[in-house]
């Protein structure tokens, strides 16, 4: 089970994200729930990123919205943004 931490920087993008897009609401909490128990499940398509956000990783909302997060310690997750490909890439 992977411990998934949430800072006030992030919430507040997440609260903004939701407000735009409600009809997403359901769907981000349950693609945090399944990155929490289960990180390698096809549907999160999580990824590595590179570049400048090397370091981080990056799960799938839909076609077009992500979030990404980092590792900060085994089995504990810090998520950092959410938003289209091209807001958080």
């Amino acid at each position: 089970m992977i411990d998934i931490k949430i800072n006030a920087a992030f919430e507040k993008k997440l609260k903004k994200f939701v407000s735009r897009r409600p009809e997403f609401k359901k769907i981000i909490s349950e693609k945090i729930n399944l990155l929490s128990t289960d990180p390698t499940a096809r549907e999160l398509e999580n990824h590595k990123l590179s570049g400048e956000l090397k370091g981080q990783r990056a799960i799938s909302i839909s076609e077009e919205y992500r979030i990404t997060f980092i590792e900060i310690e085994e089995n504990i997750y810090l998520l950092l943004n959410i938003g289209s490909h091209d807001v958080v890439y």
